[in-house]
C-alpha cells in the first residue's frame, strides 16, 4: 500500500488499537452492515467492494448475498483489521471472499470491476472528492454505491463530549473534535456524488435500539470504539473520575432492560452514470 499521510496514519493505528475487541458489546456495525446491503440490493453473482471492511460487518452479508458464484472484496487501512478478518473469513470457508490493506482514495482496481461498493461508517474518513470519482471509476455503469453514516453526528451518546471535556488537557483537538469529523452535510454529498458521475442519489433515515445491561457494559464499549482515542487522551489518575462522571451521566437512559441506547443512522445510495 502507498505511503499514508499523517491523517490516515493516526486513522489506521486507531483502528489497529481497537481491532481486537470492535463490536463486541453493541452490534450495531454488524446490524446496519445487513441492512445497508440489503438497500443496495446485492445479488447472486455479483462483484462487490467493501471499503473500510473493518471486522466485515458488510462483507459477510454481502458474501452470502452473491454466493459461491459471486466475489466481495474488502479493503482497509487498518493492518490490524485486515488480519483479524481475513483470520475469520478463512476459517470460515469463504472463497469468493478477498480482504487487502489499500487506501480508498488510490484504489488499485480495473476500471468497470465492480457491480456495488459498500462503505459503512468511514466516508467521513475519506477525501469525498477524490475517493468519489474513484468509486465511480471502479463500478460498471449502473452500478450502485451504498454509505451509512451517523446522523446525529455521534457515534455513541451525544452528550460524551460535553461530560468528557473537563478532563482533557488545554492543548490538542477540542472535546467536539470526533462530531466534527462525523458530521456529513447531506446537500454537499449530494451535489459531490452528481459531480462524480453518479445519479438516482436518494437517503433514508433508520434507528434501532440497543441496550446496555450495566454501566461497565457501556465503558467497555466506549474503550472498544474511536471514544478510545479521546478518553487515552485524559490522565491516567483521573479516568476513573471520568467513568464516574459517564456513569451519572448515563443514568439518564435507564429502564427495566438497562440503559437504552438509540442511534439514528442515515443510507445515502446512488447509482453510477459514467461510463
Amino acid at each position: 500500500m502507498a505511503h499514508l499521510d499523517d491523517a490516515k496514519s493516526i486513522t489506521a493505528r486507531m483502528y489497529d488499537l481497537l481491532a481486537s475487541s470492535y463490536n463486541h458489546i453493541v452490534p450495531f456495525f454488524t446490524d446496519f452492515g445487513e441492512q445497508l446491503v440489503a438497500a443496495a440490493r446485492v445479488q447472486e453473482g455479483e462483484r462487490v467492494l467493501d471499503v473500510a471492511t473493518g471486522q466485515g460487518a458488510c462483507l459477510i452479508p454481502a458474501a452470502a448475498a452473491v454466493g459461491p458464484t459471486g466475489a466481495v472484496v474488502g479493503i482497509d487501512i487498518s493492518e490490524g483489521m485486515i488480519e483479524v478478518l481475513d483470520r475469520s473469513m478463512t476459517a470460515a470457508g469463504l472463497r469468493q471472499v478477498d480482504v487487502e490493506l489499500m487506501d480508498a482514495e488510490a484504489l488499485t482496481f480495473d476500471d468497470c470491476s465492480f457491480d456495488v461498493v459498500t462503505c459503512a461508517f468511514a466516508l467521513f474518513h475519506l477525501d469525498r472528492v477524490r475517493v468519489l470519482p474513484e468509486f465511480a471509476r471502479v463500478l460498471k455503469r449502473g452500478g450502485r454505491v451504498a454509505f451509512s453514516t451517523f446522523d446525529n453526528d455521534a457515534l455513541g451518546y451525544p452528550w460524551f463530549a460535553e461530560v468528557v471535556a473537563p478532563f482533557l488537557p488545554a492543548d490538542g483537538p477540542p472535546p467536539d473534535a470526533a462530531a466534527r469529523v462525523l458530521h456529513i452535510d447531506q446537500d454537499e454529498l449530494v451535489g459531490q456524488l452528481h459531480e462524480a458521475g453518479f445519479e438516482q442519489v436518494s437517503s433514508r433515515v433508520v434507528e434501532r435500539q440497543y441496550h446496555f445491561t450495566t454501566a461497565s457494559e457501556h465503558w467497555d464499549w466506549l474503550m472498544s470504539n474511536g471514544h478510545r482515542v479521546t478518553i487515552d487522551r485524559v490522565a491516567p489518575d483521573r479516568v476513573d473520575a471520568l467513568k464516574g462522571a459517564v456513569t451519572q451521566r448515563l443514568e439518564e437512559h435507564r429502564d427495566a432492560r438497562g440503559y437504552q441506547f438509540d442511534k439514528p443512522i442515515r443510507f445515502t445510495l446512488a447509482s453510477c452514470s459514467a461510463p
